[in-house]
This record gives C-alpha cells, structure tokens and sequence, in this order.
C-alpha cells in the first residue's frame, strides 16, 4: 500500500465517522421536537394534511402550515411572530419524523434508535 491509499483511507474514515455522528444527532433532534408541544403539532399538522388525498404537495403544506397555526393559536401561542419559513421547516421535521416512523408514542419510549431521516 502506497502512502497516498494509506492516506486516503484515512481521510474516508474521518469522514464516515463524522457522517456517522451528523446522523444520530439528527435522529436526536428529529425525536427531541417530536416531544415539544410545538412538535406534537407539527406532526399532528402533517397527519392531517396526508388525509388530502386529492391534494397536491403545495396543497398539503398550505393545509398543513394552516393546521398548525390553528393548532398554535388553540393552545394559546403567538403565531404573528413566526415567519411562513419557520412555519414550513417546524412541518418539514415532523413529515421527516413521521417518513422515518417517528410519531409521539416512539418519540416518548425511545423505541426509535434505529429510525433514519430521509430527504
């Protein structure tokens, strides 16, 4: 082995561990906003707009963003403040969560160690 492989091989492991790590502290953070009151609605939001089963993409993140300024509002919650941006990301992690097979009864067990984001 010349030391240009050695070297090489090197830099790939580097690399595949920091991947490594990147991933599980997705899974961490996917399943900590899960257990939010915030994220509850998310998902809830985003469960709800899979029942459109008419809807397009766009429509169902409108429905979806909309839900969940109800949800908000009903729980007492200033949504003025939030931008249309956030609104989308807050419902993008809980569609991640729920592809994954996060929801709220395997965000609060933990019995979701094996569960992988996907894009």
């Amino acid at each position: 082995m010349n030391i240009f492989t050695a070297i090489w091989h090197y830099i790939e492991s580097v690399f595949k561990g920091l991947a490594g790590q990147a991933l599980q502290s997705a899974k961490d953070f996917v399943v900590n906003f899960i257990k939010t009151d915030l994220g509850q609605d998310a998902l809830a939001a985003v469960e709800y707009a899979e029942t459109l089963a008419n809807a397009s993409g766009p429509d169902k993140q409108a429905a979806a963003r909309q839900h969940l300024i109800d949800l908000l509002k009903q729980s007492g919650k200033d949504v003025a403040n939030f931008a249309t941006s956030e609104l989308n990301w807050f419902i993008e992690t809980a569609l991640q969560a729920l592809k994954a097979g996060i929801t709220s009864a395997t965000a609060s067990t933990g019995s979701d160690n094996n569960a992988t984001p996907t894009a």
